[in-house]
């Protein structure tokens, strides 16, 4: 029990110097999340704990020549302004940016949490460019990189949610890289 407590500590002594000695500033954040992992040289960081998250959970589809969709490419929560203001934003250093978005996966199972089973496959296999619901999200593990040089925020949730409101099928997609 000592030798992890011991462990345990060191872990987060060496966090918390890599993430001194580094450029990067976080805002404030939920005390259950729990930076684990930091990697100056890439500016990425990896976050434990369970946290709820609210907000618009949006789902894009991938589509056949036809036009028709066929598959689930992404899933992305826009958090509502409580959610965001619980989560580790970088607020300075390299590729600083607020969260505007949240990627999730894996995105054809969320979009069967979110609308069950049957309504997923009827809209996954639609007319529509994407689908989006409020929700519920609970998340175990939350991710910071940099992709196309660009900050990005990701979560692997444990539970999906779906929240009172509209199911909105939208014929445009979410732009971006």
């Amino acid at each position: 029990m000592r030798l992890t407590a011991l462990l345990l500590g060191l872990v987060t002594i060496v966090s918390s110097v890599a993430v001194a000695d580094s450029p990067v500033k976080w805002a404030p954040y939920a005390a259950q999340l729990q930076l684990v992992s930091f990697d100056s040289a890439t500016s990425s960081a990896v976050f434990r704990g369970k946290l709820a998250l609210r907000g618009r959970l949006f789902f894009d589809f991938d589509h056949d020549a036809d036009g028709r969709a066929v598959d689930v490419l992404f899933a992305r929560l826009v958090p509502d302004k409580q959610t965001r203001k619980r989560l580790p934003a970088i607020v300075s250093g390299p590729f600083a940016a607020p969260i505007n978005f949240v990627h999730l996966g894996p995105p054809e199972r969320l979009l069967s949490m979110a609308l069950g089973q049957a309504e997923a496959d009827r809209l996954s296999h639609g007319d529509g460019k994407s689908v989006s619901v409020d929700a519920d999200v609970v998340i175990s593990e939350f991710r910071v990189a940099v992709e196309c040089d660009s900050r990005i925020y990701a979560a692997i949730p444990v539970s999906v949610t779906r929240a009172k409101g509209p199911v909105i099928v939208a014929q445009n997609k979410l732009h971006g890289c």
